[in-house]
């Protein structure tokens, strides 16, 4: 089974938190993003793993602090639209993002990977300018005799760069007329 994240953007407007992406209402009167709109819709299970310890508790970098109590009155109601299928929700302001060493920060991936393409890997990853997209294709387990299991340390810039652009580098060059500590995205995951 699957595991996705849901990832909304609020801004702090007069001193309450208000949703600072469009929403609209579907034909049951659900509150949703256009797709357009939605930041980040990627299934990155190391990534949620470094966001809320979900999928991969070993590279967790944020503490989970819960449904934020002050979300906008649309988040509320989105977050509680997933009723119990919802968990592990948090949030971060741009600040605490942007405090990330997203270039030297790095995270261990491992899987398997056929014997052949590791050695690539390994070899690559002990050169100046490694290329880490030879870490494509692993899987988490085969019983196939040429597949060999593996672990590696790879930069987050890397492999959370779906993320990075789609989050971090979107929210920071927009105006939003408020400061870093103003800005935050809520999340939470499904099954």
């Amino acid at each position: 089974m699957g595991c996705d994240i849901h990832l909304y953007i609020e801004k702090k407007k007069k001193g309450k938190w208000v949703m600072a992406q469009g929403v609209v209402a579907d034909e049951d009167g659900n509150l949703n993003v256009p797709y357009p709109d939605l930041k980040y819709t990627g299934r990155n299970y190391e990534l949620f793993g470094f966001l809320a310890g979900v999928r991969n508790p070993e590279n967790q970098y944020f503490e989970t602090k819960g449904f934020p109590k002050n979300a906008s009155k649309e988040v509320k109601n989105i977050f509680k639209s997933w009723g119990r299928d919802a968990h592990t929700p948090s949030y971060l302001t741009l600040a605490e993002l942007k405090e990330v060493d997203w270039k030297d920060r790095m995270i261990k991936v491992s899987g398997m990977k056929q014997k052949d393409q590791l050695k690539k890997l390994k070899k690559t990853l002990k050169t100046k300018n490694p290329d880490y997209n030879l870490l494509y294709d692993y899987c988490q387990w085969t019983n196939q005799e040429d597949y060999e299991s593996f672990e590696v340390s790879i930069p987050i810039s890397f492999y959370f760069k779906d993320f990075y652009r789609d989050v971090v580098d979107k929210i920071s060059m927009y105006d939003w007329r408020c400061e870093k500590e103003e800005i935050r995205i809520v999340f939470w995951f499904d099954n």
